[in-house]
């Protein structure tokens, strides 16, 4: 998807697209299933994370609800949040949240824009949010089976049982690690620059692992 921002504000829009290769021999080039979106500056309030999902790629959002983060890091000063319906992550490149928090601390209010990057639901924040509305949280992880994680769990804290890791030796970060369980298959990406376990010998036994989904 690509979106445009008017310079001005007019009513009317002219879209005008440019196509190569069109000629016969390449069987031409078939532009379709073309939409158009208006997308406003109106600032739409929800009041959970899941309300927040569900919203449209582009638009500006007010969470009203707290939400508990599970975990931050220094890489483009990312947080994932939570609360009792979904979690999300917040792409903060530009540094515009600059409280600090701790683990399990509590936001409010936070607002910004509802973005995707490869497949995954962002919340680009315009604001501060401002202190901790609440510390000391517990977030409990959802215990899931890697056949039963979908897009529905992106960014929240799960743990799945009895994970067995196909490669050996230590892990590295930015790698990605085959895991399977009794009932599927998946992959266990070391993303997270910050994360305790990065040199740490990869384990040979099946185990518990309590992760957030990316």
């Amino acid at each position: 998807s690509q979106i445009v921002t008017a310079a001005n504000n007019t009513s009317e829009a002219e879209f005008i697209f440019s196509l190569r290769n069109t000629s016969a021999e390449n069987k031409h080039l078939l532009l379709d299933n073309v939409s158009v979106e208006e997308i406003t500056e109106e600032v739409s309030e929800v009041e959970t994370i899941a309300e927040l999902r569900e919203g449209t790629a582009g638009g500006k959002y007010i969470l009203t609800g707290e939400a508990i983060i599970t975990f931050s890091q220094q890489y483009r000063n990312q947080k994932y949040i939570q609360d009792e319906s979904a979690a999300i992550l917040i792409d903060d490149n530009d540094g515009v949240i600059s409280t600090s928090y701790d683990r399990y601390d509590g936001i409010s209010g936070i607002s910004g824009t509802l973005t995707s990057f490869n497949n995954m639901i962002q919340f680009v924040p315009d604001e501060d949010p401002g202190p901790a509305t609440s510390s000391g949280n517990e977030v409990i992880p959802l215990r899931l089976t890697l056949g039963s994680i979908g897009p529905e769990h992106q960014a929240m804290l799960i743990e799945v049982e009895d994970v067995s890791f196909e490669q050996s030796g230590n892990f590295d970060s930015g790698e990605n690690y085959d895991i399977s369980t009794v009932d599927g298959e998946g992959i266990f990406r070391t993303h997270f620059q910050d994360a305790d376990y990065i040199g740490d010998a990869i384990p040979e036994e099946p185990l518990n692992i309590v992760r957030r989904v990316n």
